[in-house]
């Protein structure tokens, strides 16, 4: 994959290293591996084929995008990715014949004293 001048320098000025293997792991990462996709589409797709229940969702998806290029360059943390992954795995649960999912929005929200 050819990466833009501005995706290089984010990695680099980060100390990211690229994965180039876009494959799910459940087992966690270490924070420095980044995934890069060429454009929003590809990012979104690597969600769609690990069956991520919020794949479609583009306000969800883009809360996991570290940087996004001038030219379209996504850049986001491999650690992320499969977290997110497996935490809506782990929240589908099959009751029956229905499937319930918890979501972050659900949750009651509490004020800070």
């Amino acid at each position: 994959m050819k990466k833009d001048l501005e995706a290089k320098i984010y990695l680099k000025a980060l100390g990211l290293v690229e994965e180039p293997l876009k494959q799910y792991s459940d087992e966690l990462c270490d924070y420095s591996i980044a995934y890069v996709f060429d454009n929003y589409e590809e990012f979104k797709q690597y969600f769609i084929d690990n069956d991520c229940s919020h794949a479609n969702d583009d306000k969800f998806l883009k809360n996991c995008i570290m940087k996004k290029t001038k030219k379209g360059t996504i850049i986001t943390l491999k650690r992320l990715c499969d977290c997110v992954i497996t935490r809506k795995m782990k929240e589908t649960i099959i009751n029956d014949e229905e499937v319930v999912t918890n979501d972050i929005e659900d949750k009651p929200k509490t004020k800070i004293k």
